[in-house]
């Protein structure tokens, strides 16, 4: 994982979507942290997650109005 914060660290782990019992933001967290701990080249890294923002957007979670959409600028931020 990129460091970006203490923030960011614990908005991408399911953990914290668990304790608000936001099942999607379990499911996207825990789809993160799979992409995360491989040993991805950069590209394909990049690739799948954004793959999972896509996904997440068709729900969507890239709205602003969204409770979920912090975690998909998390991932974001993570991709960049």
């Amino acid at each position: 994982m990129k460091n970006h914060g203490k923030l960011n660290a614990t908005l991408l782990t399911p953990a914290y979507w668990e304790k608000y019992h936001l099942s999607d933001g379990v499911t996207f967290a825990n789809q993160f942290q799979a992409i995360d701990t491989q040993d991805l080249p950069e590209n394909d890294r990049k690739q799948a997650l954004d793959d999972l923002l896509k996904a997440m957007a068709q729900k969507g979670y890239n709205n602003p109005a969204n409770s979920l959409y912090v975690l998909y600028s998390a991932i974001l931020v993570q991709r960049n």
